[in-house]
């Protein structure tokens, strides 16, 4: 697997499908496409900002359930550095999915379709 640090968002793409959740919860499923890790679905749950970096960095916090394990990765051992790169590759998946969320809300307020509310501005 390459470098999950240095994932461009169009590379990480590749790296992952989004699928409907085969429980029918209000949550968002990845299959992880590449790597060790490949075949793997993640449902992904609570997401949380945590605390400021000493680099001006912002921590995030979020939980995940692995909700379909490949028959070839169920008894399989993978190394601590495995597991590290799995974590950051399902860090920057989640990342990118609320960022493409977040735009098209955006995109979904200035359609001229919606009102977008001035809260700092009084209405007369």
């Amino acid at each position: 697997m390459e470098n999950p640090q240095e994932m461009t968002p169009a590379i990480l793409k590749e790296h992952h499908s989004v699928y409907p959740d085969p429980d029918e919860k209000d949550r968002v499923c990845v299959r992880i496409e590449k790597g060790p890790f490949a075949g793997l679905g993640i449902a992904f749950g609570k997401f949380q900002l945590g605390d400021e970096n000493e680099d001006g960095t912002t921590k995030v916090k979020y939980e995940y359930d692995m909700i379909d394990i490949p028959p070839e990765l169920k008894d399989k051992e993978f190394s601590d550095h495995e597991g590290e790169e799995l974590e950051l590759l399902l860090g920057q998946v989640y990342l990118q999915i609320l960022n493409e969320e977040l735009e098209k809300r955006k995109e979904e307020n200035e359609d001229g379709t919606h009102r977008r509310y001035d809260f700092t501005k009084p209405v007369v």
